[in-house]
This record gives C-alpha cells, sequence and structure tokens, in this order.
C-alpha cells in the first residue's frame, strides 16, 4: 500500500533504518511482550503471544525482510563499554600515581579490552557515530599515557579527557540499550479490529505522522524494491528516507503460520496412529 494524504502512517526502525506501515491495519503498539516460542514453526516466527486476549504469532521482520539481527554484536559492544568504562578510574589513578612518584607510567596493550567490530554497524547510523567517538576518545587517552613520561604537566589534560570519554561512554551505552528495547505492532485482517491476527517487531517507533512519497523509481534508489517493500517516502518530523512496508504482504505471513499449525496437528495425529499401533502390536505379541 502506497502512502495517501488521508491515512497516517506508524514510522519505526529496523538496525537504525527508517521503515513505515500503514495504520490502515494495525490494531496496536505495545511493549514487547512475553513470547512463548513455538516448536518446528517457519524461522519468520519468534512464537505467539497474548495481544488483548488474543493469542497471536510474532512476526521476526528483520528476519522476513532479510536484514542482519545484530542483537549478538549489540551485547558484545555493551559488554566492551562497560568494561572500557570500568578501566578509564584506574587508568587515571595509576597515571597520577606514577607521575606524584615519578615513575614510568606503563600499562597493557589491551588494557582497555577487546576493540569494538564497528563494521558490524551502519556507517551513517548513530550507533556508528556513538562508537567511533569512543574509539576516538581512547585513543586521546591513550596518547596522554603515552606522553605523560615526558611531560609531567599533562596530567591534568590526561584527566580531562579521561572525563569525556566517560561521558562519551555513557552516552553510547545509553543509546545503543535504548535501542534494543522491542516494540511490537499489532495488525488485523478485521475492518472493525475485533481481533488481532499478527504482531510484528520493531526496534522502536519513531512517530506517527502523514507521509509524502518519493519518486524513486527514476532516479534508480528503487533497486532494493521487493514484495514486502514497495516505495520510499519522507516525513516532514523525521530526518532520512523511509521505506514503505506493504502491510497487505506482510500480513499474509499469517497464511504461513496456520499452514504450520495444519501441518503440526498433522504430525500430531500420524505420531498418535503410530504409537497406538505400535502398542497394539506389542499387545498382539505378548498374547501370542
Amino acid at each position: 500500500m502506497e502512502p495517501k494524504n488521508q491515512l497516517p502512517w506508524i514510522i519505526f526502525d529496523l538496525n537504525e533504518q527508517l521503515y513505515a506501515i500503514s495504520t490502515n491495519m494495525v490494531t496496536g503498539i505495545l511493549q514487547f511482550p512475553p513470547i512463548t516460542p513455538i516448536a518446528n514453526a517457519p524461522d519468520v516466527f519468534l512464537g505467539v503471544a497474548n495481544i488483548r486476549g488474543d493469542v497471536v504469532p510474532i512476526l521476526d521482520l528483520k528476519c522476513l525482510l532479510k536484514i542482519k539481527d545484530l542483537r549478538n554484536d549489540v551485547e558484545i559492544a555493551l559488554t566492551a563499554l562497560n568494561y572500557k568504562l570500568g578501566g578509564i578510574e584506574d587508568y587515571l589513578a595509576e597515571m597520577r600515581r606514577c607521575t606524584e612518584k615519578n615513575e614510568r607510567f606503563s600499562v597493557s596493550a589491551d588494557y582497555f579490552g577487546d576493540k569494538i567490530n564497528l563494521k558490524a554497524f551502519a556507517e551513517n547510523s548513530q550507533t556508528y557515530a556513538l562508537l567511533t567517538q569512543v574509539k576516538e576518545g581512547q585513543s586521546k587517552l591513550e596518547e596522554y599515557g603515552d606522553r605523560i613520561n615526558t611531560k609531567k604537566d599533562l596530567l591534568e589534560e590526561a584527566v580531562k579527557c579521561g572525563k569525556e570519554l566517560e561521558n562519551l561512554i555513557n552516552n553510547a551505552i545509553r543509546y545503543i540499550g535504548d535501542q534494543s528495547k522491542k516494540m511490537v505492532v499489532s495488525l488485523s485482517f478485521d475492518p472493525a479490529f475485533t481481533q488481532t491476527s499478527l504482531g510484528f517487531v520493531v526496534d522502536n517507533v519513531k512517530s506517527v505522522d502523514m507521509l509524502e512519497l518519493v519518486d524513486n523509481m527514476s532516479s534508480g534508489k528503487f533497486l532494493f524494491a521487493n514484495s514486502y517493500i514497495v516505495n520510499v517516502a519522507h516525513s516532514d518530523k523525521i530526518k532520512g528516507e523511509i521505506l514503505v512496508v506493504n502491510d497487505e504482504e506482510v500480513i499474509k505471513t499469517v497464511d504461513l503460520y496456520h499452514d504450520y499449525l495444519k501441518q503440526e496437528e498433522k504430525r500430531k495425529k500420524l505420531e498418535a496412529e503410530k504409537k497406538k499401533a505400535e502398542e497394539k502390536a506389542a499387545e498382539k505379541k505378548e498374547n501370542a
């Protein structure tokens, strides 16, 4: 479905790329609910959840759109950031001690722990920008560590640099932590919205707004088009290109879930029949 002036759109992000879906089928937006995994289900489903009394499948939209899941990279980055944060105070304390005792300041090359893999994140993302600032701030502090042995009067500058690095790390931790708080958008086939049909996971809902369609067909920027992403739009409230999600195609994935339920029912029936036949054969053998 393409943007229409009379319809508001829900704008959300996945890995810091903006997307929008029409409110035409949306029944609500909620914080990430408890999800019950379902065995043998298609990979695009995380499980089922109770949404306003309806047990509905929860779609992994990143999986559907073939977007890399950054959960592991985010966890590694947060662990590394917290490790670095914990080392700054000791680093500066040792620098001060060496300066006062007129001793040579020296720490191991990996004092601040593992390097963060910036390549895991999009270069135009806020996460990449914040992690780059941390990397540069750490390098600056380490330069003071190298120079303090020849210029003792750099200590206070180094302390100031350390405090700045602490702020950079805290900003990165706070932002990345906020980004990891998932939300669910629920959809319904029912025009009266009496029953929820499907929920899909997003990183964050940014806004509900009108959209302006961008003509990218002729500009060559529409190379990503597929059955789920149908166009590009802009918003007056949020900067950046917004990829328009086809709500009608997304909600059709419910059919995959229903097919799965039918196959599971058939599988369980066959297993029950097989077990019954085996028990009957065993009983017959025992009575022979």
